[in-house]
């Protein structure tokens, strides 16, 4: 068997992550291209989070890690239900499937009388999705379905020692949620964090949420795209944000018009410019960070 150090990322001895698209597509940054799929081992289980949107590769993911680990899959834990993470999830219907109350019930029209033309919303923003066909070939063959095990605000699985402590937060959706273990030092931190390009969340209190992180006592932060971070990232978006409606909340008093907020000189730098793998224009990049901010000035009323 190839060694799985080769093949994916190992965070810690029981933990394995990886992108989960198809190879071809993983220089790629659009959204769905950084979409992480995690595997962690519990004492005689395994636990995965998110599985993205392609069948092939997390179905390939899961034998490996059932193969390197020699344990069975117990859950499948999805950290809110946005396509690009939950869309693969036919790989894992003989687990708990485990998601928030709130994401689940929001997600039931569609899955319940999907529209016909329900891929096209998913994917409407089509240029994101090198793996749009992999939506359209799930709905179409009738593998589109809802978590088995909806949990309401907070959720704990594994055994005394071993637990996963799963929260909701909100944040960049409402039913955003992150996944806490103590025995690994790791957070797996759904799309309030992403690494790859800008921040996209819409709710005060992830400044909270970032805060305790910053209490734990973590090594790893597996984000919801891109790699994984330390601390020092975490510590770096709660400053950029705490700063940024600082800013917004003085320069809506001056009435500064909506069109000019996101140039505006006396906004912060975005620290993520100075990372590794910051593409400055890129679509993701740009884009996101100026509608964040349009968004975050329009609050401070």
């Amino acid at each position: 068997m190839t060694d799985m150090k080769d093949k994916y990322i190992q965070v810690t001895e029981n933990v394995f992550t990886t992108l989960a698209t198809r190879k071809e597509f993983r220089g790629d940054l659009r959204p769905a291209n950084t979409s992480l799929m995690t595997c962690i081992s519990l004492p005689g289980e395994l636990v995965f989070v998110d599985c993205g949107m392609n069948i092939a590769f997390a179905k390939e993911f899961r034998e490996d890690m059932e193969k390197h680990f020699a344990k069975k899959t117990s859950h499948l834990i999805l950290t809110h239900m946005h396509e690009d993470h939950f869309m693969a999830m036919e790989v894992f219907k003989d687990v708990k499937i485990v998601a928030p109350e709130i994401g689940v019930e929001i997600i039931k029209p569609d899955v319940l009388s999907p529209p016909e033309d329900i891929h096209i919303q998913l994917a409407k923003n089509a240029e994101e999705y090198s793996d749009s066909a992999e939506i359209v070939s799930t709905i179409n063959n009738g593998l589109w379905f809802l978590p088995n095990t909806p949990y309401a605000n907070e959720m704990t699985i594994g055994p005394e020692g071993h637990e996963l402590v799963i929260k909701v937060t909100g944040g960049h959706s409402k039913d955003s949620s992150y996944i806490y273990s103590a025995k690994e030092k790791l957070v797996c931190t759904g799309d309030n964090i992403v690494s790859s390009y800008a921040q996209y969340v819409f709710d005060p209190l992830v400044i909270d949420v970032y805060r305790h992180w910053e209490s734990l006592d973590v090594e790893h932060f597996i984000t919801g795209h891109g790699s994984i971070v330390d601390k020092k990232f975490i510590s770096n978006v709660r400053k950029y944000f705490e700063e940024l409606f600082s800013t917004l909340k003085q320069l809506k008093k001056q009435n500064i018009p909506l069109a000019e907020i996101a140039t505006h000189p006396d906004l912060p730098e975005y620290f993520g410019r100075k990372e590794k793998g910051w593409v400055e224009g890129g679509a993701m990049h740009t884009k996101w960070l100026e509608f964040v901010i349009k968004v975050w000035y329009e609050k401070f009323t």
